[in-house]
Formats: C-alpha cells, sequence, structure tokens
C-alpha cells in the first residue's frame, strides 16, 4: 500500500540498519530487543523513509503510541536518548548479545554447528536463530506461528515482530530469559541465556493443521504427525544441520 507521495511501507534495509544503531538495537522506551519500526512523522505525510524520523519501539510501547496513550513528540524526545544506549544494553541482551560460537542447549543435548532448529518437508523454516548478517555478535530470532485454519499468527524476522492482530501475542524479557506468549495466556517459546556462549530452548509450541512440535525444559521434545504423535527424549542435527525436521 502507498501513502498519497507514493510511498510504500517497505523500508529500504540501509535505512533500517541505521535506524537499529540509532535506536540501540531495542525499543527506545524500554529496551526491549524484539521490535517494530514506527513512522515518527505521519506515514501518510512521508514523501521518504528518513532514519531520524522513524523509531523502534517494542509490541507493547507501539500500541500504547498507535492509541494515543503516547505521543509520537514524546518518541521523538525519547529517539533521541534511546533507552538501550543509556543503559548501555538492550533489555535481555545477555541473550541477543552471547559471543560466538554460539551453543544451544535443548535438555542435555548440546548444538554448536546448526542453521534451523524447526523445518517441515516443504523446507519452510518455523524456528532459527543465527548471527548477523553483518558479522556482529548479535543473534537474530526468527519464528513463523500459525492459527489453526492454517494462516500465519505471528512472525519474527532478524527480531523484528510481524503480528496481523495487535494484542493477540506478547513477548517478555526478564533477565536473561525472553519467552513468546499467546494472548498472554499460552507461552509458545522460552530462551535462557548462559554467557557467554549458549542459548538454553526450554520450551516451544509451534504447530500448523495436524503436525506440530512441543520441546519441554528436560528437553523431551513431543512430535504431532498425521496419525499419531511420539515423544522423544533426545535429538540430533539432521540433514541440513536442522535439530528438528517435521515431515
Amino acid at each position: 500500500m502507498k501513502n498519497q507521495h507514493g510511498l510504500t511501507r517497505e523500508i529500504p534495509e540501509p535505512v533500517q540498519r541505521a535506524v537499529r544503531q540509532a535506536c540501540g538495537f531495542g525499543c527506545v522506551v524500554c529496551g526491549m530487543p524484539v521490535v517494530e519500526y514506527h513512522h515518527i512523522r505521519p506515514f501518510a505525510e512521508c514523501k521518504a523513509h528518513e532514519p531520524e524520523q522513524i523509531a523502534l519501539l517494542c509490541p507493547t510501547h507501539h500500541g500504547r503510541v498507535t492509541s494515543g496513550a503516547i505521543s509520537d513528540e514524546s518518541v521523538l524526545r525519547m529517539r533521541q536518548a534511546p533507552f538501550a544506549l543509556a543503559a548501555g544494553k538492550c533489555v535481555g541482551a545477555d541473550i541477543f548479545y552471547l559471543e560466538h560460537p554460539l551453543k544451544l542447549r535443548i535438555g542435555s543435548n548440546v548444538f554448536d554447528r546448526f542453521e534451523c532448529i524447526v523445518r517441515n518437508s516443504l523446507g519452510d523454516e518455523w524456528f532459527s536463530i543465527r548471527r548477523a548478517d553483518d558479522g556482529s555478535d548479535m543473534v537474530h530470532l526468527n519464528a513463523t506461528f500459525y492459527n489453526p485454519d492454517g494462516s500465519r499468527s505471528l512472525r519474527i524476522t532478524r527480531n523484528i515482530w510481524d503480528c496481523d492482530t495487535s494484542g493477540l501475542w506478547d513477548i517478555r524479557a526478564e533477565g536473561n530469559v525472553l519467552s513468546v506468549w499467546r494472548a498472554q495466556r499460552k507461552e509458545h517459546l522460552r530462551l535462557r541465556a548462559e554467557p557467554p556462549h549458549t542459548l538454553v530452548l526450554e520450551r516451544l509450541d509451534m504447530r500448523l493443521g495436524d503436525r506440530g512440535l512441543t520441546v519441554w525444559p528436560d528437553g523431551t521434545a513431543e512430535l504431532d504427525v498425521p496419525g499419531g504423535s511420539f515423544a522423544m527424549s533426545g535429538v540430533g542435527t539432521q540433514v541440513g544441520t536442522c535439530i528438528y525436521y517435521i515431515t
């Protein structure tokens, strides 16, 4: 969709990068590292995507700005002294600033060479954690969750939050733990950092139609496939360096 000046909402990558760096890679209000891009000047009036007029906001504070509880003038002031830069790191930075080489622990299993954590038989990646493309120590979270009817409900791409319906999902960062909840009632993902190199997958619940995967804190995985389900107490890296492969 374009505005009256013919500008689309797709922000060019160089502009996104400039905004991330200026905002300290976190919400300018609270420092949350999983964010959305917010045009401080109303998008309808924008002739270009100007980095200084775009701020990173977590889903919670973006919703408060959209509802009018926080003004754009306040966002502009906070962007000039963003929380993450003032604090020296993002909230949850122990998760997203782990040192490489990164290790992933699931129960008693530790993986030091992996590209994808969950992939289906069509090659679609449901869940992955990768080092940032720029070679920095920043860790990018990518995850896709679906509705019962098969439509996409939430997508997180390189730490950018994309939810079709505001308020349907929630994300929390407390100390070295980051979790994703559906409607604040059911936890679908929980990650815990053990600096300097290890990230622990403590909880995961992902499904599409009659296929799904649940991972518990002890590392036990329950795999649902057509015709039944089964539990796995140990996991191993599969073809294509994917840990869980859903057929």
